[in-house]
């Protein structure tokens, strides 16, 4: 798919579009609805947490028909293709036009209105699980955006934050958002790590934009930013890492490191060190012609029958993506 291919599958009407421009009604909007509490209030919204990703996706939002206030257990950065549109977040109106973006974390609490025809709003959704130390090691490490992620990854927060970008003057967030999405709708085999390299451009323009602009915004409920050193650490040492040599490293005591990483990442040392492995093992099954053992060895395994148990947990390529663009069979 071309950019000029895009912009007409964009533009031309969904299937639900069309059935929503003769008034059809949605009833899943009555299903899995739940109470929460948003700037003191108490209100019922529309929980989407049974729907299935890939680790990275992407869809267009429905126009013609207003999307009631609801959550979902994924990061999604909002992008305004054409036209504007103002949505309520935390209760509060934020207008995007043509150009600009906005990132919500998970369970921020967010409805739309009606779009019009010309009204174009691309989703990009990241899956928690997305956000490794691989994913933080190509952020730079100290802006906002990169507290604003550890704080998706760190439990026992709330994760109601939201960052607006005035990028309408970008020349290059179009250009990667056209690719993203071309991938996105026409996906190749190497599908995943495109997105990825997409993303992390993005995010790399919105940093920058940041900076030109000085219009950082202090995303609510932040952490400090001292646990990316230690990702990034866990990233290049993941096949001999322990937890005692990492502590040392920090100057930390080993049991505080332990209780640091559990505390802000919900995961042990060990789990994290084995994800990290598991991320480096999946690009070699999938690049690579080394054998499962050889594969094991290299990525700090040496016990292959522990390795090959634990490497069912590594996720298979996409295989069927949507007509909206949600990639399924993750």
């Amino acid at each position: 798919m071309t950019p000029e291919e895009l912009d007409i599958f964009l533009r031309t009407p969904t299937e639900h579009e069309r059935l929503y421009q003769q008034g059809w009604e949605n009833p899943d909007y009555a299903r899995g609805m739940i109470e929460v509490t948003v700037n003191g209030r108490r209100q019922r919204v529309v929980d989407l947490k049974a729907v299935p990703l890939w680790l990275l996706s992407g869809n267009k939002h429905s126009r013609f028909h207003p999307y009631p206030p609801h959550i979902h257990p994924w990061v999604e950065m909002v992008y305004m293709y054409s036209g504007s549109c103002t949505q309520l977040v935390n209760d509060r109106p934020i207008t995007l036009h043509t150009g600009q973006m906005l990132l919500l974390d998970q369970n921020t609490v967010h409805s739309l209105p009606v779009l019009g025809q010309e009204d174009i709003l691309l989703n990009i959704l990241i899956r928690k699980e997305y956000l490794t130390s691989a994913f933080f090691s190509r952020l730079s490490q100290k802006n906002l955006l990169s507290q604003f992620f550890v704080n998706t990854i760190t439990e026992g927060l709330a994760h109601d934050s939201y960052m607006f970008f005035p990028s309408e003057g970008s020349r290059r967030l179009p250009l990667y958002v056209r690719e993203y999405f071309c991938e996105v709708f026409d996906p190749s085999t190497c599908s995943l790590d495109i997105l990825s390299s997409l993303l992390t451009l993005m995010l790399t323009e919105l940093i920058q934009i940041c900076a030109d602009t000085a219009a950082e915004q202090e995303p609510e409920n932040t952490q400090d930013p001292s646990l990316l050193p230690i990702l990034r650490y866990l990233e290049q040492h993941y096949v001999d890492a322990s937890l005692k040599e990492t502590a040392a490293h920090f100057n930390l005591n080993a049991n505080y490191l332990s209780a640091l990483l559990k505390a802000k990442t919900g995961l042990t040392f060990q789990r994290l060190v084995s994800r990290q492995r598991m991320i480096a093992a999946r690009q070699l099954l999938l690049n690579s012609h080394l054998s499962v053992r050889q594969i094991a060895l290299k990525v700090g395994y040496e016990n292959t029958s522990f390795f090959i148990k634990s490497s069912r947990r590594i996720p298979a390529a996409p295989r069927r993506i949507t007509a909206t663009g949600h990639i399924l069979n993750a």
